[in-house]
């Protein structure tokens, strides 16, 4: 299977670490990056990634102390991706 994606924390953004050993996956901080795209666009390659890899289960806990209207834009859209992929995966996610 392939490797985990890990994504350290910083000052404007969260932890993020897809574990395909686990089958679960964690997104937590604060989320305020200033190019919101392009930080959701490596968290969307890392989870397309994931499934590509051979994973069909994901738990996903989503703890964010805050994030800015950009990032919510880009969370919105990360959790429709989600949504449609449950159609043929077991995807949980768990927002705290």
């Amino acid at each position: 299977m392939g490797q985990t994606f890990f994504l350290a924390a910083t000052s404007r953004t969260p932890e993020v670490t897809f574990d395909v050993n686990t089958k679960s996956g964690v997104i937590e901080g604060e989320c305020y990056p200033e190019d919101a795209d392009k930080f959701f666009a490596t968290l969307n390659k890392a989870l397309e990634d994931y499934f590509s890899a051979g994973c069909n289960e994901l738990q996903l806990k989503v703890n964010l102390v805050y994030f800015n209207s950009s990032s919510a834009r880009a969370l919105m859209e990360l959790m429709d991706s989600l949504e449609a992929l449950a159609a043929s995966k077991q995807i949980m996610v768990n927002w705290l």
